[in-house]
């Protein structure tokens, strides 16, 4: 009733023009919507200091959800300067450093929001995983013991405490608490990607999946991301009590967040030797990562270099705030000291000067996507022998297979953190195009790529295994990775 009245008198005092603002600016999930809400209540005059508090609260939430981090964090600000203990907002700075990668500042505001109130179970699971993330394995597992305390029905809580016990080497009680994961209905993102993660877990280790049948006793509730104040609330929801009942393992539906690709394949080149297949890949893979879930799959096949470097331009334009972004290249690449490029197909590239403007840089690519990505999967299926790297050494007076100027394949690089790089074979090989309607690391790729709850590195495992053997050891697939955390899965599944 206090929320009613507050939110009545609230639209009397607010210009009338802003009256439908508040209901835009408090869906803070529709950020593009709520942020201009938002915004034009804090503009108005008219708008009083709890009005000011509660839309600067749900602007920042709005900022954090977009992945507008920096945005977010002025905002929290702003609002903690005129609320010092208003609780939501020192948890969503907490929330917004930790997605940012700050994990020190992340690990202070979650810190601020438990000594206002030590049993905030939202606060408490998320200082574990900071804790968890900078290997302090005993604060973590004191956070998770004691989120589990408060609601036993904390499936991440006991997804996340498994990764604990399994750092420590103790396996048996890392099955244990991801059975136990399982054996709770999974009500929300971050219990149902604890579903996934779990399942994942237990086949890696080669567990069963079986486990207790019953949820546990009541516990309170719990959320993944910053919860919306009730207006003008400044502290945390209620309690929900969660009601025991009899569990059975569900499908699990999961939210793996905002994913996003860009999908190459270059088959018709004119100035060189055309190929068979990476036409036929890219646009199979594109389909593949639909199927899977991709918000956004930006595709392409026999690309001019104009095209090319749009396509790259749009990938960028919907990058920001990803949590996972996915980049696959098929075609002729070739490196030039040292550095790789992708071949348009009206390269022509007649002297090494001619590289710069008639190709793509892969770096290019790749400061676009560790800038504003959270997690990068790149796929190089660019190996192809190349006559014009030949014509180019000769060009340039050295010799492909010496280890000149211009080398053969493609040339080794390191990913920055949260970046995988896969290339179809090692770094200076060259990889196959096939003889049938796929390359032989694609048509693996194809082949697992849509496995349910699988991490990637098992995944890739299992392709480099059937590259290996189809091409009877000639080809021998090669990443260098820097991800860290949980495992990556791609798709989520029973």
């Amino acid at each position: 009733m206090r929320y009613v009245l507050t939110l009545c008198l609230c639209c009397i005092v607010l210009h009338p023009a802003f009256a439908g603002d508040q209901e835009e600016c408090h869906a803070v999930d529709n950020f593009d919507r709520a942020i201009p809400a938002c915004t034009r209540i804090l503009e108005s005059p008219a708008t009083k200091k709890d009005f000011v508090v509660w839309s600067t609260f749900n602007r920042a939430a709005a900022y954090e959800r977009k992945g507008e981090f920096e945005k977010a964090l002025t905002d929290y600000t702003k609002v903690l300067q005129l609320e010092p203990q208003y609780l939501l907002a020192h948890y969503g700075r907490g929330v917004s450093y930790l997605r940012k990668g700050d994990l020190i500042n992340a690990k202070s505001a979650f810190d601020n929001a438990l000594a206002l109130n030590p049993e905030f179970i939202e606060a408490l699971y998320s200082r574990g995983i900071v804790h968890f993330d900078l290997g302090m394995l005993d604060k973590a597992s004191t956070d998770f013991d004691a989120t589990i305390v408060l609601n036993s029905n904390h499936a991440a809580a006991f997804s996340r405490r498994g990764m604990v016990y399994e750092k420590r080497g103790d396996f048996p009680k890392a099955i244990a608490d991801y059975r136990k994961a399982l054996a709770i209905t999974p009500n929300g993102n971050i219990h149902q990607q604890a579903h996934a993660y779990s399942r994942s877990r237990l086949t890696i280790l080669g567990a069963g999946l079986t486990g207790p049948t019953t949820a546990g006793s009541e516990g309170k509730g719990s959320d993944a991301s910053v919860k919306t104040a009730a207006i003008p609330d400044k502290q945390t929801s209620p309690d929900r009590a969660i009601p025991k009942e009899e569990i059975k393992p569900a499908p699990v539906v999961v939210n793996l967040g905002r994913r996003v690709a860009l999908v190459v394949g270059n088959t018709d080149y004119k100035h060189t030797d055309p190929l068979t297949n990476p036409r036929n890949d890219a646009v199979e893979l594109a389909a593949a990562l639909k199927r899977i879930g991709f918000q956004e799959v930006i595709e392409g096949v026999d690309l001019d270099v104009g095209t090319l470097a749009g396509k790259v331009r749009d990938f960028s334009r919907v990058l920001k705030g990803a949590d996972l972004a996915f980049f696959y290249y098929a075609g002729h690449g070739i490196q030039v000291n040292g550095l790789n490029y992708m071949m348009p197909v009206d390269a022509r590239l007649a002297d090494e000067s001619d590289v710069h403007a008639e190709t793509i840089e892969l770096n290019d690519v790749l400061k676009h996507m560790e800038r504003q990505a959270k997690t990068n999967i790149v796929i190089l299926d660019a190996c192809r022998n190349n006559p014009l790297a030949g014509k180019l050494s000769r060009s340039s007076g050295t010799r492909a297979r010496s280890g000149g100027t211009i080398g053969q394949g493609l040339a080794e690089v390191r990913s920055g953190v949260g970046t995988l790089i896969v290339f179809a074979t090692e770094p200076g090989n060259v990889a196959l195009d096939g003889a049938d309607k796929h390359s032989p690391f694609t048509a693996a790729l194809l082949k697992h790529i849509e496995t349910p709850n699988t991490d990637i590195a098992i995944m890739l495992r299992r392709v480099r295994d059937d590259v290996i053997d189809s091409t009877k050891g000639r080809q021998v697939p090669w990443e260098h990775s820097s991800l860290r955390g949980a495992p990556i899965i791609l798709k989520a599944g029973p």
